[in-house]
């Protein structure tokens, strides 16, 4: 069986696309690194370990 990669819409009219902000953007952007995601989580792990034990 085939399959399509294209974005085809589907039954009924197509949706349109509504313009962001730089700001989203740049978050949407950002977002989809996962070296960013990574680092992101490595910093919430060290807060809440830091934020537990202080004296470590």
């Amino acid at each position: 069986m085939p399959v399509s990669t294209e974005r085809l819409p589907a039954f009924g009219p197509a949706v349109a696309v509504v313009p962001r902000s730089a700001g989203r953007r740049l978050l949407d952007r950002l977002l989809a690194r996962p070296s960013v995601g990574a680092l992101f989580g490595v910093l919430g792990v060290g807060v809440f370990f830091a934020l537990q034990a202080p004296g470590l």
